[in-house]
């Protein structure tokens, strides 16, 4: 396998999208496609990779944009957690909240559903979340008891480490 990642952030609230790639076989997975799917597509074929699956990790707005555009231009499937479909079906309600244009059509229902999965949650409170204490609870015996120089790739920002965030992540 030869590894190929790359890490942006996309229109239109700078969400970082993932393109997870393997130059060998030609197979990538892109996360959280944003609103900006020709410069994903850019991306995939400068490499010469296939787009094979659509990993969106919640349902908010600036995470899920591109993702009917991308489905219908590589075929991949889009999948995603079960809990975050009532957000995602939600999507025009959250682009009007945020003065933000939203999507020509709505977006497709998921192909499949992941299993649970873990956040490093940035932010003064939890306020919103499904549930916060769950949250804390896995950050703190799941991530943190990775090794330190563990590499974390946020929703927004800058990439950080599991040891950078067992000494400043106020959770």
């Amino acid at each position: 396998m030869a590894p190929f990642l790359d890490i942006f952030p996309v229109p239109p609230l700078g969400c970082n999208c993932t393109i997870v790639g393997d130059t060998e076989s030609k197979e990538a997975v892109v996360v959280d496609p944003g609103g900006d799917v020709q410069q994903i597509i850019k991306k995939l074929d400068s490499k010469g990779l296939k787009c094979k699956r659509i990993l969106i990790t919640h349902g908010h707005l600036d995470h899920v944009l591109g993702g009917r555009e991308l489905k219908e231009r590589t075929g991949a499937d889009i999948l995603m957690h079960q809990d975050d479909l009532g957000l995602y079906e939600k999507v025009e309600e959250q682009c009007r909240d945020f003065g933000v244009p939203g999507p020509p059509e709505s977006l497709p229902k998921p192909d499949a559903y992941v299993s649970d999965g873990d956040v490093i949650q940035w932010a003064p409170d939890l306020t919103g979340t499904s549930d916060s204490q769950q949250i804390l609870g896995s950050i703190k015996s799941k991530l943190f008891s990775l090794d330190p120089d563990t590499r974390v790739v946020s929703g927004h920002g800058q990439e950080t480490t599991i040891g950078a965030e067992r000494s400043s992540n106020p959770h």
